[in-house]
């Protein structure tokens, strides 16, 4: 399929100069300030709770099989389920919500305390959400707009819009500080509503922040992420504006060979910034091939959806998502080993069970 072009461009001023607005560059500056160091502990609003969770409880997590942050988290999740001795399973969907809801019928099927997914919104799985609810089963979603209500169907989330709103507005800021306010920057997402709503805040910020600032915004669908097909999307993007010196992906899958892609066409000069971010992206960190990754890991992901289970549980009411800023990682400060795992800080794992009140 043809990437779509979100059809929202924001544009500067005509002829800027090599240095933008003085009080942009001022501004991004002291925005990205706060996001420069890495966290050694998880948001203090992941309040201890009061007793630990109940012995007895199984999970079922599904997520896009080709989609590496996707599956990822849901094999994450299962891992967190273990610790607190429950039992979990992580179940491939193709990205389809034909397949998506046919897979969380098998899930429900099951009987689980609670089903955990990312990205899908509530319309698109009424059926299973309806059904979660008449049978009591937790369904927690998390990277969608929708807000949860009582206690089973769609009761808990994470990863909120305020999440994906901040994600946008750090990476805004850091083109604008990285730029001194004279960037041209396309943004690249995946068909997720949350991410439409990332991006639209991305142009919205660089409009709004940096008049001698160009941005765009481009979308591609969930099957191409990860293959030449998307990359040979951006490709022909900045082939047909040369003055795009920005690329942001909005998953780490669209920044999978990409810098070796525009070697290959002869384009430089261009820094590639980005969200999610694996190995293979983080490598690239270190090699020089792109230049800033908001760190989100899989890991952390899954453990934040499953404190927003467990605080269903415990306290008889929907859990809305809770914020924490993504870690921000340079050629400056990534660490010299890197995996698919890399999270901060990275003792997450002993921190949650901390909170929750599980001893080994």
């Amino acid at each position: 399929m043809v990437p779509v072009l979100a059809g929202c461009t924001s544009s500067g001023g005509e002829g800027a100069s090599a240095e933008g607005d003085s009080e942009c560059i001022s501004k991004a500056t002291d925005f990205i300030a706060p996001y420069e160091a890495l966290p050694t502990q998880i948001p203090d609003a992941f309040t201890p709770l009061n007793a630990p969770p109940p012995k007895q409880g199984s999970v079922v997590a599904l997520g896009v099989g080709s989609l590496p942050f996707d599956i990822g988290t849901a094999e994450a999740v299962v891992d967190a389920a273990k610790q607190i001795g429950w039992q979990g399973q992580a179940i491939a969907h193709d990205g389809s919500v034909e397949d998506l809801n046919r897979k969380l019928q098998q899930a429900l099927d099951q009987k689980p305390t609670a089903i955990l997914l990312q990205g899908q919104p509530v319309g698109s799985i009424l059926p299973a959400v309806e059904r979660a609810k008449a049978e009591g089963v937790i369904l927690a979603i998390a990277s969608i707009e929708d807000k949860p209500s009582g206690t089973s169907g769609y009761a808990a989330s994470s990863n909120g819009p305020n999440n994906f709103a901040l994600d946008a507005d750090i990476q805004a800021n850091w083109i604008m500080k990285d730029s001194k306010c004279t960037g041209n920057a396309l943004m690249v997402g995946l068909p997720f509503p949350i991410l439409k709503a990332s991006g639209d805040q991305f142009l919205k910020t660089m409009t709004a922040d940096c008049p001698d600032c160009k941005s765009d915004y481009m979308v591609i669908q969930s099957s191409q992420a990860g293959t030449p097909a998307a990359t040979n999307s951006i490709v022909s993007a900045l082939q047909a504006d040369p003055s795009i010196k920005y690329v942001g992906v909005q998953d780490g899958s669209l920044g999978l060979g990409l810098s070796a892609a525009l070697k290959q066409a002869g384009i430089t000069g261009v820094k590639i910034i980005g969200l999610t971010p694996g190995k293979q992206n983080l490598a690239t960190l270190k090699s020089g091939d792109s230049s800033m990754w908001l760190t989100l890991s899989n890991g952390m992901a899954a453990w934040a959806l499953m404190d927003a289970v467990l605080r269903v549980g415990e306290t008889g009411q929907a859990t809305q998502p809770i914020a924490f800023p993504p870690p921000m990682l340079t050629s400056d400060n990534v660490p010299s080993e890197v995996s698919d795992s890399t999270t901060f800080p990275a003792d997450y794992q002993a921190q949650f069970l901390q909170r929750w009140k599980v001893t080994g």
